[in-house]
């Protein structure tokens, strides 16, 4: 019963963090996620200025919700089997099967739609800068 518990635990942190992730992705698609070194996706080329932050994050927030709503799926199956388990409706080297599976295939999917969301961002982050040193020159030579 013990594992059982550690299990839960487990999967309701992966809960959280998948939550987290798909709010983070909410505010970068408003344009409210502030420039920070603690939260978002954070590159050489988003964090050059506001401008390039706001419109790396617009670019890849669809990806991030993407990403944090499959690791909130893979955690409420893992705590679904987890109970199932503490009921007797499920053997304990079935539960584990199907929590690790779930747990392993949610953080796998978290993990790539992040880096999605972070190259897209980068890739939007590089042009609005590309665009303020362009400008920045030709006010200069002028």
């Amino acid at each position: 019963m013990t594992e059982a518990v550690v299990v839960l635990i487990g999967a309701a942190v992966l809960l959280a963090g998948s939550l987290l992730i798909v709010w983070l992705g909410r505010l970068s698609e408003r344009g409210t996620l502030a420039r920070n070194y603690l939260a978002g996706l954070r590159t050489r080329q988003t964090l050059a200025s506001d401008e390039a932050w706001i419109a790396g994050h617009r670019a890849g927030a669809k990806s991030m919700i993407v990403g944090g709503a499959g690791g909130a799926v893979g955690a409420v199956a893992g705590i679904v089997f987890g109970v199932l388990f503490m009921l007797g409706t499920v053997t304990q080297v079935a539960a584990e099967n199907l929590i690790a599976c779930a747990v392993v295939v949610s953080c796998g999917w978290m993990i790539i739609w992040v880096l999605v969301a972070t190259a897209k961002a980068n890739r939007a982050a590089r042009e609005v800068n590309e665009r303020a040193r362009s400008a920045a020159s030709i006010n200069s030579q002028a």
